[in-house]
């Protein structure tokens, strides 16, 4: 490209262009893969509830599921709660 046929405009346009589409790029990626890490927290916490409501012991909740054991004993004092007669 000849010197002339620069133009400074359009050159920090194209390179406005090229960033933003950049950082949408990573948004959508960070935004999928927090997405999956909720999504699996939030299946590890149903799978907990289920096996609770199936009287299974707390340890094994906790090696089935990957929770801690107070995260698990929380969700039994929710359940419990649920369970009480206003």
């Amino acid at each position: 490209m000849l010197w002339g046929e620069y133009n400074y405009d359009e050159d920090i346009a194209a390179q406005r262009q090229e960033a933003f589409d950049e950082g949408i790029q990573q948004g959508i990626s960070q935004g999928i893969s927090q997405g999956r890490t909720e999504g699996s927290q939030q299946k590890a916490i149903d799978t907990a509830k289920a096996l609770l409501n199936e009287n299974i012991t707390l340890d094994i909740i906790t090696r089935t599921t990957g929770l801690p054991k107070e995260t698990i004993e929380q969700l039994a004092k929710e359940i419990e709660a649920d369970k009480m007669p206003v």
